[in-house]
């Protein structure tokens, strides 16, 4: 996985494109749920980057059911991230 590589080498993963649309904007709107799921369990990614639009990533999913879950996933990744910070 490229983003992974870029990752590994300390890139900004999180740049955006002219649209301000990040990596996880594109991924969200194509359905590469593996990518997504790295971008939340081995990143930091800010997943409340908006596009020109005003959407987040998470808003470019087109399944419901799948979009609950990695809202689910986000929310607890940033539970951990604030247990462990205090």
């Amino acid at each position: 996985m490229r983003v992974k590589l870029l990752y590994d080498c300390e890139a900004n993963i999180e740049m955006t494109d002219y649209d301000r649309r990040s990596v996880a904007h594109l991924a969200a709107a194509e359905g590469h749920t593996e990518l997504l799921l790295y971008l939340i369990n081995e990143t930091n990614f800010n997943f409340g980057i908006v596009d020109r639009w005003g959407k987040t990533p998470l808003e470019e999913i087109h399944d419901d059911d799948i979009k609950v879950q990695f809202e689910k996933l986000i929310s607890k990744r940033g539970m951990k991230k604030r247990r462990g910070s205090g």
